[in-house]
């Protein structure tokens, strides 16, 4: 099944492409536009006007600049001129109704009438088969080697983390600018995420009014991104961007100006052993360090809690993320598949004598094996979204001290400030249909 939508060029983008060969056109087309529309779905361009529309190209379509507003970018690459561009009358004649009012409009097509209408395209045009089977070839996946590029792994595991965690889709990860060489990346991932449209004024507001003192930089150095839908804002940064040394893992440090919740979320890489996948705090010689560190954090949120502060399931904010270890980087937006643990359990696990993860010879080992419950990403993501879990009226000070710590312990931190709620309308629908 292949996602599909229809786009209806305005008329001076069939200009554009008319005075094009498209072998000159350039490999991503950026135009701007409304409606519905998915990542990476294959789009059939229709030209001219009623009653002379017709498909006169087909490519990819992909949401570029994201910014969950009316009209938003939408680029497209793969473009393909068909061979005797197909009248859309001629198409629509060979389709129930149910498909054929799809060429009414424009933007996503549902699964099943998508399927009908490409079905009858490529009996009408059987060329276009093998365009088609090109265009939906999946993307490969991008090797890493060295410490650097797997590093890169978790930050960018991190920055998807902190868009569902904040109810916001993963689609910029399918957009990110890859390096040449990965393995020597010098700068920020997230320089290579696809930029937004906000404008300058908006960013310094946001600087000025919440980061003075979390660096201990000239914040203006410090690389971002900011995302939003509706009156929700995402704006994430990379603090370390001229680090001499390879850190030792990735920190986020999540915050949620509105409901005043912070979440803190370490690292750890479970390498491949047979079927399963395995973490030993023994081959980690900064592992009881690191907890003791979460573990004043934990207490200070807990302290700090009075009544009247929004109900969670777990006010202690520290979590553990063991993910697993890989040598490329997916070019969807998938996350690092892995086990949520908070930092009370992952030390119960560590430390108990009678615990599931210790051995017959003493040793510990976290996997899938022997780790008795984790959150998985979705849920994990999930119950910080609606704020199950998390800190609960924790000061902004608090923040400022685990950038600092976070690097005085050779980590790089990701910072990802959150502000507003997704609409009540659309929780209610969400949690009607089950998800």
């Amino acid at each position: 099944m292949a996602y599909l939508a229809v786009l209806r060029c305005q008329e001076h983008e069939e200009r554009y492409l008319a005075v094009r060969s498209i072998d000159r056109l350039p490999d991503a087309w950026d135009i701007a536009r409304g409606g519905k529309w998915k990542s990476r779905q294959l789009v059939l361009v229709v030209t001219r006007h009623h009653p002379d529309a017709q498909v006169t190209y087909v490519g990819l379509a992909d949401r570029g600049e994201w910014k969950g507003t009316h009209q938003g970018d939408l680029v497209v690459t793969g473009l393909t001129r068909v061979d005797g561009p197909v009248r859309v009358a001629e198409i629509k004649a060979a389709l129930p109704d149910y498909a054929a009012r799809y060429f009414d409009q424009q933007g996503e097509v549902k699964p099943k009438p998508g399927d009908v209408i490409l079905a009858a395209l490529v009996a009408l045009r059987p060329s276009l088969r093998e365009v088609i089977a090109r265009l939906l070839e999946p993307r490969q996946p991008i090797e890493v080697r060295g410490p650097v590029a797997h590093l890169v792994r978790q930050v960018r595991d991190a920055c998807g983390l902190a868009m569902q965690m904040t109810g916001l889709p993963r689609d910029p990860l399918e957009n990110w600018r890859v390096p040449d060489d990965l393995s020597g990346q010098r700068g920020s991932f997230v320089d290579s995420l696809p930029p937004t449209r906000a404008l300058e004024r908006d960013l310094l507001k946001w600087d000025q009014g919440r980061f003075p003192g979390w660096f201990g930089i000239d914040s203006h150095d410090v690389v971002w991104r900011q995302y939003g839908k509706g009156d929700q804002r995402l704006l994430i940064c990379d603090v370390d961007t001229k680090r001499d040394e390879v850190a030792m893992g990735v920190d986020l440090i999540y915050y949620h100006e509105d409901r005043r919740s912070f979440i803190l979320v370490q690292y750890k890489a479970m390498e491949a052993t047979g079927s399963d996948w395995a973490y030993r705090p023994s081959d980690d010689r900064h592992i009881t360090k690191e907890i003791k560190r979460m573990r004043v954090v934990d207490e200070k949120c807990l302290a700090a809690g009075r009544q009247g502060d929004d109900y969670r399931l777990t006010a202690a904010p520290c979590w553990v993320k063991l993910c697993r270890s890989g040598s490329t980087v997916p070019r969807t937006d998938e996350p690092i598949r892995g086990m949520y643990l908070t930092r009370a359990y992952f030390e119960r696990l560590k430390d108990d004598p009678q615990t599931s993860c210790r051995g017959p010879k003493g040793g510990v080992t976290f996997s899938y094996a022997t780790v008795p419950r984790y959150l998985d990403n979705t849920t994990f993501a999930q119950l910080v979204a609606d704020g199950w879990i998390g800190s609960a009226g924790t000061g902004t000070e608090l923040i400022g001290e685990q950038v600092h710590a976070s690097r005085e312990g050779n980590r790089q931190p990701m910072v990802a400030v959150a502000s507003g709620e997704t609409p009540k309308g659309h929780r209610i629908k969400e949690r009607m249909s089950g998800r």
